[in-house]
């Protein structure tokens, strides 16, 4: 699978919890592009790219695992001195990692569960900081985030620092936290789910390309690109949209408990729409709690320099954040 369509395949016929504007912008990118192999890109590209998304290089430092021995390794996140542990959620979110999620400035599910817990575990960490700029991502994940998130607040404060977008499954992940302290400038909310069709036919059509499905089981082909889809397909479609958007409620529901406002969250409209739109988003700016970023460094008490990210994984491996190679 070539890198394009693995992006495709992230973001076609699968429900998002993502700002429309952010999905039609990765949309547009993708059209027509599709067939390109995107192998040629340089072959050391996994050694070149980041490990993750980095948080503040400004605040905190990576801590050894053992300040007694320097050969101990470092904890994967950065500490400040008054013992607060900063995890970063930027960029996209995505339920897996690989070296391609790394390069495009994604952050995996995964690593988030591995982070928090850790820090949650952690005697030398206080509290835990969330660094949230994010404008969501992948559906499937995002609530297992925000019940590892609610299982930590039990044990120590969870904070959700928003320093930008915290829309759609960050937003999911945020409503777990203990508080919520966003910028004046910073956009919240976008409590919704999408799923992005694209009917190939036509291009088809023009290519001269007649695809034939054979298959078995009613439901196997639902959603394919080679036609439009029937009403029977979307309905279909829909019913499980229906069913993240009411995991997402009550995920925030329960996150945010007496916060939210008497009338409740509502459902949002269902609606299926050829093209995102940005109008459609139900987002709101500074709507949780302000605090100037000189109160929120000052909180963190910044100290020390950033340290250099680790190589990359391999793509699509299993879970890395459980277990071990062993060497026989």
């Amino acid at each position: 699978m070539t890198h394009l369509a693995r992006i495709a395949a992230l973001v076609t016929n699968v429900p998002l919890m993502i700002q429309p504007a952010k999905l039609a912008v990765i949309a547009s990118i993708l059209d027509g592009r599709i067939g390109i192999d995107a192998a040629v890109l340089p072959a050391d590209i996994a050694a070149k790219a980041p490990s993750a998304p980095q948080s503040n290089r400004y605040v905190g430092q990576f801590e050894l695992n053992d300040p007694h021995d320097q050969r101990s390794g470092r904890k994967p996140y950065r500490t400040t001195s008054n013992g607060v542990a900063i995890i970063p959620v930027l960029g996209s979110l995505v339920n897996r990692a690989s070296y391609l999620d790394a390069m495009s400035g994604l952050t995996s599910y995964e690593t988030l569960k591995h982070h928090i817990r850790l820090a949650a575990a952690d005697p030398d960490v206080a509290g835990i900081v969330l660094d949230i700029d994010s404008p969501g991502g992948e559906a499937v994940g995002a609530f297992e985030v925000a019940d590892v998130v609610a299982a930590a607040r039990s044990i120590k404060p969870v904070i959700a620092s928003v320093t930008g977008l915290c829309c759609s499954a960050a937003y999911a992940i945020a409503s777990a936290c203990t508080k919520i302290v966003v910028s004046p400038s910073s956009v919240t909310g976008s409590i919704g789910v999408v799923m992005l069709h694209i009917d190939r036919s036509r291009r088809m059509d023009t290519a001269g390309l007649t695809p034939t499905l054979i298959h078995a089981g009613a439901r196997k082909v639902d959603g394919h690109p080679y036609g439009p889809l029937t009403d029977e397909v979307t309905g279909h479609l829909q019913a499980e949209i229906d069913r993240f958007q009411d995991l997402f409620v009550a995920t925030v529901a329960r996150g945010r408990g007496s916060r939210r406002s008497p009338s409740g969250i509502p459902r949002r409209a269902r609606t299926s729409a050829p093209t995102p739109s940005t109008s459609a988003s139900p987002i709101r700016s500074g709507v949780l709690k302000t605090s100037s970023p000189s109160s929120t460094e000052r909180a963190l008490s910044p100290r020390g320099s950033p340290s250099a990210g680790s190589r990359a994984p391999s793509p699509m491996s299993a879970s890395r954040c459980e277990g071990r190679w062993q060497i026989h």
